[in-house]
């Protein structure tokens, strides 16, 4: 199964509590991001500048302060 070929990274970001995590891979040259509760289920794939495309969209939302947590980083 295709999920066995990438070595996933849990995020720290997306648990809340409600026990959803998203799992990220390096891959190709791009990204692989998959639900870690279906680790054989379906991923979503992203070349490098779409991956980078989507990373920049997202920080400039205005997410809700319940979701955001700040990074110790």
């Amino acid at each position: 199964m295709e999920g066995d070929l990438y070595r996933f990274k849990k995020s720290t970001y997306s648990d809340n509590g409600s026990g959803g995590c998203v799992g990220v891979a390096l891959a190709g040259g791009g990204v692989r991001i998959r639900d870690e509760k279906d680790p054989l289920g379906d991923q979503l794939v992203f070349g490098a500048s779409a991956w980078g495309e989507l990373l920049a969209h997202l920080k400039t939302m205005p997410w809700p302060t319940s979701i955001v947590r700040k990074s110790n980083h």
